[in-house]
C-alpha cells in the first residue's frame, strides 16, 4: 500500500484538494454565484479537467459552462467549495469553512482549471452544437 504525504506531481498531472459540500448544476445561478464558489470535475478524454467558478472572471462564461453541461446531461458531483488547494502545502483556515460538516475530496487533474467558455470547450471536447448548426 503506498501512503502519501502532501501532494505528488508530475508533468501531466496536478493534485487537488477541494473542501467543500455536495450542490448540483441547478443550485448555480447569477444569483448564488455572487455569495457562493462551485467546482466539479469534466472529463477531458486525457483525465479530469476542474472547473472552478472562482477562476472564471466573466460569470457569465461560467454560466455558459453550466448550461453547456445541463443540456450534455453531466451526472458528476458538483460541489460549493470552500477551499480548493492545487499542487500546494498551502495552509487552510477554518474560517473560510462556514460549516461545521464539509467534505474533503481530493486526485488528480490532468491540467488546470478552464479560465473561460472557450476553455471548457477545447479542453472537454464537447461541440456547440449551436455553432454547428449555423454552419449547416
Amino acid at each position: 500500500m503506498k501512503i502519501r504525504n502532501g501532494f505528488v506531481s508530475n508533468s501531466s498531472t496536478s493534485s487537488f484538494v477541494i473542501i467543500g459540500n455536495k450542490s448540483k448544476l441547478d443550485d448555480i445561478t447569477k444569483e448564488s454565484l455572487k455569495k457562493k464558489r462551485f467546482a466539479f470535475l469534466v472529463d477531458s478524454g486525457d483525465g479530469d479537467v476542474l472547473v472552478d467558478s472562482k477562476d472564471f472572471s466573466d460569470q457569465s462564461e461560467f454560466l455558459k459552462v453550466i448550461k453547456t453541461l445541463k443540456k450534455k446531461g453531466y451526472r458528476r458531483q458538483v460541489f460549493e467549495a470552500y477551499e480548493i488547494v492545487i499542487d500546494s502545502d498551502a495552509v487552510m483556515k477554518k474560517s473560510n469553512i462556514p460549516t461545521e460538516t464539509f467534505l474533503i475530496v481530493g486526485g488528480e487533474i490532468s491540467q488546470g482549471s478552464a479560465t473561460t467558455y472557450d476553455d471548457f470547450m477545447s479542453w472537454c471536447f464537447y461541440e456547440d452544437e449551436d455553432e454547428e448548426d449555423d454552419e449547416n
